[in-house]
């Protein structure tokens, strides 16, 4: 008997199961850097009790450096279970402030699918667009309808909080400091000393938790999916 992926499978004699959680379908993954944004849709196979959610990771590179491919590449084609991109990579979770009363989210999974809601093709988009704004505003995720233009909600997209914790760091070129935790990690301290250019990565997970609350990932899918670095988004530190 054949039973498919996106259940619990039978695993030696039926004494051990496990549960495999499907990654984001690259196909509906669409990009614009010269605007600024990356939309997604929620996978709908991912309609079993484990699934809760998205995890959403970003990484600073220098812009054109083959560090961004390579990382792609070694990330996507690995079955993380129960690690992540940050133990791996060294990249940061993302964190979320709902604009409409200023919740702060920072718990896993992120972006939070409810059960009712798991059959739905939701979409997602990250828009940097606000980045063109005078004075410039902060960039924000907006989860939409299956039709992908009615709006559900907005949420500023906010970084690793610096130790002192004084301000909500985002991605607003004068809000990096050569200090802040994920500058010093991703070795781009030197890109915001000099206030040039600096590339940001997003990668998407599917997370869950099996019936003993042990965390599970599915597959890491990367935003930028062309084979060269021309679709990864760059923000312009100089003010």
């Amino acid at each position: 008997m054949v039973l498919s992926f996106g259940l619990e499978i039978l695993v030696s004699c039926g004494l051990e199961t496990y549960t495999y959680l499907y990654p984001l379908n690259t196909d509906t993954i669409y990009s614009d850097p010269t605007v600024g944004y990356y939309k997604f849709t929620h996978n709908t196979d991912n309609d079993l009790d484990e699934f809760l959610g998205y995890e959403i990771f970003y990484k600073f590179y220098t812009p054109d450096s083959s560090e961004i491919l390579s990382d792609r590449s070694s990330l996507e084609n690995v079955y993380l279970a129960t690690e992540s991109p940050i133990t791996v990579k060294r990249f940061s979770r993302l964190r979320l402030k709902r604009l409409s009363d200023h919740r702060l989210f920072d718990t896993r999974p992120l972006l939070e699918i409810p059960m009712e809601q798991r059959g739905t093709p939701w979409v997602f988009k990250f828009d940097f667009s606000p980045l063109l704004k005078t004075p410039k505003e902060p960039p924000v995720l907006i989860w939409y309808q299956s039709d992908g233009t009615t709006e559900i909600t907005r949420f500023t997209l906010l970084r690793s909080s610096r130790l002192e914790a004084k301000e909500e760091e985002t991605f607003v070129p004068d809000q990096f400091l050569e200090t802040d935790p994920d500058v010093t990690s991703m070795n781009v301290t030197n890109i915001v000393q000099a206030k040039g250019r600096i590339a940001v990565v997003f990668a998407i997970a599917g997370f869950g938790r099996k019936l003993d609350t042990t965390p599970i990932y599915s597959n890491v899918i990367f935003l930028n999916r062309s084979s060269s670095t021309n679709d990864v988004l760059v923000i312009d530190l100089r003010q």
